[in-house]
């Protein structure tokens, strides 16, 4: 994100860009919203070289 703040800008006016820029929330999602829902049925290790052997 770029903020211009422009030359001879008031200093008031400054921080008050800035401070909206850095008083912004991330959206995101909580992870620990999802922990323990997901069901492994199948062994991660032998999934993760399952899917790197179909690179080669």
């Amino acid at each position: 994100m770029v903020t211009v703040i422009k030359k001879g800008t008031p200093i008031h006016e400054q921080l008050k860009k800035l401070n909206e820029v850095v008083s912004k929330e991330t959206i995101g999602i909580t992870a620990s919203k999802y922990s323990g829902v997901l069901v492994n049925k199948i062994d991660p290790i032998k999934y993760q070289s399952e899917t790197r052997d179909d690179w080669k």
